[in-house]
């Protein structure tokens, strides 16, 4: 989990084990092993996960789908209801509720579970019917046995109750179009948090000098903003990441942003406006480096910063709140997957 979190706050290859291992600091970097060791790890992982689905899907009563999507990966999730815990599902409270995917509604149930059981990139753009056919194939897939065959006694109960489907207004068509193979999907519910998005980038726009101090800090590309100069910089990873280990904290080193993710866009944000007394140590010693392209960035950052302009220290902070704010909401229509 430590070394899938350092990846995914990093714009790193996924394809790289030595970045998603180089992530990690210290005991944790140690921990992650070989390439081998991982693969053999989530493998065994992995079809853990998936007994435990077809044990809760047996138990389940009723059914709720929901996905969401990102450029062209699609995500699957399936919600169930437990009135009852057998003895091959008495270990899921302590499990469930730790790892985020159980509700205990009372103290003698019923359990609310959902269990992410698919996710596909497609190769082009996603349509309405491609989205249907991922469900009903993502459904089939979870009801398999280890051998691979379908166990057709699952299979039918899910789809026979399967009643509610939840996801954004991006997905409207979807649920109609999966009534073929999910013929009581009569419950329909959308979320309209994702507008949240739009509203954010029009809420920086009007005024010029916030909109620069979001280039400087997170947004700009050419020349690179300050989160990406530091995610680069050795002088800063050398002092300040050494500084994190020593206070018991695994220190991401890349301080990169996901524009389609408001929570990581508050993020660097927030460290830049925590830590602005490294930052100008390291930005005075890349102006006193022998790297001439790094001197005048590193230059140019503390006379934007600084004097005059120093008022865009106050506005970084502000927008780490704004931001902040802004994903709470838009969260609220993101399913946890």
């Amino acid at each position: 989990m430590v070394a899938a979190r350092a990846l995914l706050e990093t714009t790193s290859s996924f394809q790289s084990f030595d970045v998603w291992r180089d992530a990690l600091l210290g005991d944790e970097r140690a921990a992650v092993g070989s390439s081998f060791q991982c693969r053999q790890m989530v493998s065994t992982m992995a079809l853990n996960e998936k007994q435990v689905t077809q044990k809760i899907l047996k138990a389940g009563v009723v059914f709720r789908l929901s996905a969401d999507g990102l450029d062209r990966t699609y995500q699957v999730e399936l919600g169930t209801v437990l009135w009852t815990l057998t003895k091959s599902l008495d270990f899921l409270p302590s499990y469930g509720e730790k790892a985020g995917w159980l509700e205990q509604l009372g103290p003698k149930g019923p359990w609310i579970v959902e269990r992410l059981i698919g996710m596909r990139e497609f190769p082009h753009a996603m349509d309405c019917d491609g989205k249907a056919t991922m469900l009903e194939d993502c459904v089939r897939r979870a009801c398999q046995t280890e051998g691979g065959e379908v166990d057709v006694g699952l299979h039918k109960h899910v789809r026979e109750e399967t009643r509610a489907w939840c996801s954004d207004g991006a997905d409207l068509g979807v649920p109609l179009a999966a009534t073929a193979a999910f013929p009581s999907l009569n419950f329909h519910a959308w979320d309209e948090a994702h507008s949240a998005q739009a509203l954010l980038g029009k809420s920086v726009a009007g005024d010029a000098e916030i909109a620069t101090t979001d280039s400087l800090l997170v947004t700009r590309k050419k020349p690179p903003s300050l989160a990406k100069f530091l995610s680069t910089s050795t002088v800063f990873r050398n002092t300040f990441g050494s500084q994190q280990v020593d206070d018991g904290l695994a220190f991401v080193k890349n301080f990169g942003w996901a524009p389609q993710r408001f929570n990581s866009r508050a993020r660097p944000l927030a460290r830049e406006s925590k830590r602005w007394d490294g930052i100008f140590k390291a930005l005075g010693e890349e102006s006193q480096g022998s790297d001439r392209d790094r001197r005048i960035l590193a230059e140019g950052f503390m006379d934007d910063l600084g004097g005059i302009n120093s008022s865009r220290l106050l506005l970084g902070g502000m927008l780490a709140d704004l931001y902040a704010e802004h994903y709470s909401w838009l969260a609220t229509g993101d399913r946890p997957f």
